[in-house]
């Protein structure tokens, strides 16, 4: 089922389950995706608009519709269908600044719990601290438990979206916001480690499918880091994450431009190498029904085994992605770990990124 929700009361008010497919998506670090195909002759699809609020269900992500295609058939409007997509609301952070303390250049953490960190930022730009106009309606940060590593950070108009992400990346902390007691509720996801207890591996029918990709295609191995100032007297920090510089073969050059801080250059330079950090991606699909049931023996932002022995693989991994499909009343859950599965809006975004202002 997919519950519409009443803006204002956030109660359930339509409930669809004659879709052709719906898929969701949780990304341990970003915002998530949903689409919905539904046939338009179908009950309650007049309800459906841009703006609409849906949910999976209680304690799942929230979403909101921000497209509708509409494609008619050979047969007329009996053959039309809707393809209806958006973000969860955690897409509010793409579309909300991290702006400075009246005074300050920057909003900054020093040596401050990741969780401390995620939910500073977005109770300063989205939540109670920040303009009654800049607030995601029905949108309440869950209790600081002081969890995660310890992470500093200097934030200055970029979104509230990138700054989670790379304290996330970083400290290997996510977060999420669900539909729970009629409230948005925002939290941070610290994974458990259960290499010991779960692991996917298709010999052992504890995984239906698996895809594995190794590549160097993005990674970088030595960082430039641009500061403040402009031409030769521009601040700028060589940064890599090896004991020694990595010479021929094996150095990989980044430019990465930080000219919004004087301080903390060290650190830009570390979070953005392991962004693009050598490490193996993993996309497997996971039996609902097998001996490692989704939520219960692993969840989002676990730690879990992958092995293979076709391949050699046995490694620790991380989840960071889960994406849920229901077609023809069949439901599939597929695990992303290691890192996300690259696509080539991904791949585009960091090379735009990566080039910077180098004046």
């Amino acid at each position: 089922m997919f519950y519409l929700l009443d803006q204002e009361t956030r109660e359930p008010v339509a409930i669809y389950e004659d879709y052709q497919t719906l898929e969701w998506e949780r990304p341990l670090y970003t915002p998530g995706t949903f689409s919905m195909t539904i046939n338009t002759n179908q009950y309650n699809v007049q309800y459906i608009h841009k703006g609409a609020i849906f949910t999976p269900a209680p304690g799942e992500p929230v979403f909101i519709v921000e497209q509708i295609e509409a494609e008619e058939g050979e047969n007329g409007k009996e053959d039309e269908i809707m393809v209806v997509t958006g973000r969860s609301i955690g897409g509010m952070f793409e579309e909300r600044i991290c702006l400075p303390p009246s005074g300050e250049s920057h909003d900054s953490l020093t040596d401050v719990p990741a969780e401390q960190a995620l939910k500073h930022y977005v109770r300063e730009n989205a939540e109670a601290n920040a303009a009654a106009v800049r607030q995601v309606p029905g949108l309440v940060i869950m209790a600081d438990q002081g969890r995660g590593d310890l992470v500093s950070y200097n934030a200055r108009f970029q979104t509230v979206a990138e700054v989670l992400e790379e304290i996330g990346n970083n400290a290997g902390a996510g977060w999420e916001v669900v539909l729970n007691n009629n409230e948005f509720q925002f939290d941070t996801i610290h994974g458990q480690d259960r290499t010991n207890e779960v692991f996917f591996d298709v010999e052992f029918d504890t995984a239906l499918a698996q895809k594995w990709l190794s590549t160097d295609a993005d990674r970088k191995t030595f960082a430039y880091v641009a500061g403040q100032g402009e031409g030769v007297d521009r601040q700028i920090v060589e940064h890599y994450l090896d004991d020694t510089e990595p010479t021929g073969f094996s150095r990989r050059e980044l430019f990465v431009d930080a000219r919004d801080t004087s301080t903390g250059l060290d650190e830009r330079g570390r979070t953005k190498l392991k962004e693009t950090e050598e490490e193996d991606i993993f996309e497997t699909e996971i039996d609902p029904f097998g001996s490692f049931e989704y939520r219960t023996h692993w969840n989002l932002g676990d730690i879990v085994t992958i092995r293979n022995r076709r391949w050699g693989i046995q490694k620790a991994v991380r989840v960071v992605n889960v994406k849920t499909t229901i077609e023809d009343d069949k439901k599939t859950i597929v695990a992303e770990v290691g890192r996300p599965w690259p696509t080539l809006k991904s791949r585009i975004e960091r090379i735009t990124d990566d080039a910077g202002k180098r004046v």
